[in-house]
């Protein structure tokens, strides 16, 4: 059922269509350079700009936009670089990765900090992601609640992180090992996804993308200089 939902709400429409025509094409940022009977335009910022914008404004709505209008830059950036946060490069050698994090994480703490009526376009499985995501506060402060000592433990522990009105997360994410282990016991409880419940000892895996045909680490996306620039023509005579 998710499944279908899912292809349901990402299958093109009348709209999409319209973003392949001759006039649409051209009208978009992707549009290198244009002449009466040819256009240029690189492949690669047009999917960026078109299937990427369209499913976040599918699944988040308008408001998420409205918080940032140069999310899909910060996208295209994280897409260049994420590869570098799999491999815990420090921040010294990667900092357009770091930068792209910090403005996407910024974006969507805004976005989920914003009223529930600002965003009621949103899709159903967004906010149910969002009210799992606040049930799991619930029985992390519940957790807390019933064992005072464990309390007493992590407050001493995210003190040093604790500077004024500014929080450092490296040091939070780093070094509180009894904080890690909290979050780590409460999502060991039963969790539901869909119609599979995954117990506690669970193993999942997931496998990066990554493009094993270059030497190296290897590239997520294409960066610049790769690049794909695609020029179409049409003849004059037809309409």
């Amino acid at each position: 059922m998710i499944k279908e939902y899912h292809r349901q709400q990402l299958h093109p429409g009348d709209k999409f269509q319209a973003k392949l025509s001759w006039d649409g094409i051209k009208s978009r940022l992707a549009c290198r350079s244009s002449t009466a009977n040819s256009i240029a335009f690189s492949l690669w910022d047009w999917c960026n700009e078109v299937l990427i914008n369209g499913t976040t404004s599918a699944y988040y709505g308008k408001k998420i936009f409205e918080i940032n209008l140069d999310l899909l830059k910060a996208n295209k950036a994280w897409e260049r670089s994420s590869w570098k946060y799999m491999y815990k490069l420090p921040q010294l050698l990667a900092k357009d990765m770091f930068s792209a994090k910090d403005e996407i994480v910024t974006t969507l703490r805004k976005y989920l900090e914003s009223p529930k009526e600002e965003r009621a376009d949103a899709l159903c499985f967004v906010t149910a992601i969002e009210d799992e995501l606040r049930a799991f506060t619930f029985w992390t402060v519940t957790y807390l609640i019933h064992n005072p000592a464990l309390l007493d433990l992590i407050r001493e522990g995210v003190k040093p992180a604790l500077d004024g009105d500014s929080l450092n997360l490296k040091y939070l994410t780093e070094k509180c090992p009894r904080l890690e282990a909290l979050f780590n016991e409460v999502l060991l409880s039963p969790t539901v996804i869909g119609e599979i419940i995954l117990h506690k000892g669970t193993r999942i895996i997931s496998f990066p993308r990554i493009d094993d045909t270059k030497p190296g680490l290897g590239i997520l996306a294409p960066v610049e200089g790769d690049n794909v620039i695609l020029v179409l023509k049409r003849n004059l005579g037809t309409t």
